[in-house]
């Protein structure tokens, strides 16, 4: 069984295993193909992200070096991820299912060096098109995230973050509604807010 995993049939079961996960907020993942070995360099060609709507993320190719063991003991270690290209279509639209759950999994995420060649961000996400490319590393553990990342655009954008700090996640209701949504770290006296998010009806 081990061994067949590598297989053609193996990532086939593997690529049906990832799309059959339904969460009830709606949110699917999509794969073309799956190439090279699960267990140490698998390629990932024709990744989607969709919501009710449909895609709001694709990804054309994925290459993950990193250690199947590490989840034996509640780990996500991935020592290298290459995006080559991917389009952030627009926001995603997820189902408020009503239930009270930190947005982060219960189990410690490490990245020790991600690197996006070319993202195509559309206008319905920031306003005007742009096409960043971007590098850096993550560390989240025990609700904790440590966030080196360095993120430049063609329109002469520049993002140097280095996030060593506890992390909180809001979500705003306006008559019962979730509207917006946003990410609070605190570190070295300064408190920082993040990934501000609202939806298009409500925003002034």
């Amino acid at each position: 069984g081990v061994f067949w995993l590598d297989s053609d049939s193996g990532h086939d079961f593997v690529k049906r295993q990832i799309e059959a996960q339904a969460p009830t907020n709606g949110l699917r993942i999509g794969i073309e193909r799956i190439d090279g070995s699960i267990y140490s360099a698998p390629k990932v060609t024709g990744l989607t992200l969709s919501d009710p709507k449909g895609v709001f993320l694709r990804v054309d190719k994925a290459t993950m070096g990193w250690d199947p063991l590490a989840a034996m003991s509640d780990r996500l270690s991935i020592e290298t991820l290459t995006i080559d290209r991917a389009e952030w279509l627009r926001l995603p639209t997820l189902i408020d299912t009503g239930e009270d759950k930190p947005i982060l999994p219960d189990f410690d995420i490490m990245i020790t060096d991600f690197t996006v060649k070319r993202l195509d961000v559309a206008e319905a996400v920031v306003g005007r098109p742009v096409t960043l490319a971007a590098k850096g590393a993550a560390d989240i553990r025990g609700g904790r995230a440590r966030i080196d990342l360095d993120a430049r655009s063609d329109k002469g954008d520049v993002v140097l973050l280095a996030l060593d700090a506890p992390q909180w996640f809001y979500v705003g209701y306006l008559d019962g509604q979730a509207v917006a949504a946003a990410e609070l770290a605190v570190g070295g006296g300064v408190v920082g807010l993040y990934s501000i998010c609202t939806l298009v009806e409500y925003r002034r």
